[in-house]
């Protein structure tokens, strides 16, 4: 028999709830709520999408790991998400590893059912979470990437990437967004 969740939970308390869950949830301001299921087709972007990641950092020689589907980045008390992929630099985190302390970067992948989510409500609050310096948005049926960056004294800036490349910086890749789109 399914419990269903408590109305309003700390992060901790959702963290536990989740655990034992068959369906992914993530916390908005203290609120669980259930994830769609992922098509093949986000799967396969989010998957293009982290190895691009990863092999630009290794080509960057940095110290950095990609994560993609599953791993939590915890907002504030209130708040988790679960990024399509993310980057976090340092030692390699365990295997059991849920949430991912100090993210540098967080990549969502937009689906139509989720621009407004993805493009507003977590654009505001990843960057609540101090160690998140870009926040990047694919979306794949317009070939299209916008990078949100902090700047130094917190300013955000946006930018609609036209280029061939661009830069995460820190930790100090360059990516090109040709690579994110599946071409076959």
């Amino acid at each position: 028999m399914a419990v269903p969740a408590p109305s309003r939970m700390t992060f901790n308390e959702w963290l536990e709830w989740a655990m034992d869950r068959e369906t992914s949830f993530e916390l908005i301001d203290g609120e669980p709520f259930a994830m769609s299921p992922q098509t093949a087709g986000h799967v396969a972007v989010n998957r293009i999408v982290a190895n691009a990641v990863e092999a630009a950092i290794r080509e960057a020689g940095k110290p950095c790991r990609v994560l993609s589907d599953g791993v939590i980045v915890k907002i504030d008390e209130a708040t988790g998400y679960e990024p399509d992929a993310l980057i976090y630099c340092g030692e390699k985190v365990a295997p059991e590893t849920v949430v991912i302390e100090g993210p540098l970067v967080v990549f969502e992948v937009i689906s139509p059912g989720s621009v407004a989510h993805d493009t507003i409500t977590k654009l505001e609050a990843y960057f609540r979470a101090p160690s998140i310096m870009h926040y990047v948005i694919v979306d794949p049926w317009a070939e299209r990437v916008v990078m949100h960056s902090r700047r130094t004294g917190g300013e955000i800036v946006t930018l609609s990437v036209t280029e061939p490349t661009f830069a995460l910086d820190p930790p100090g890749i360059t990516l090109a967004p040709q690579d994110f789109w599946d071409r076959d």
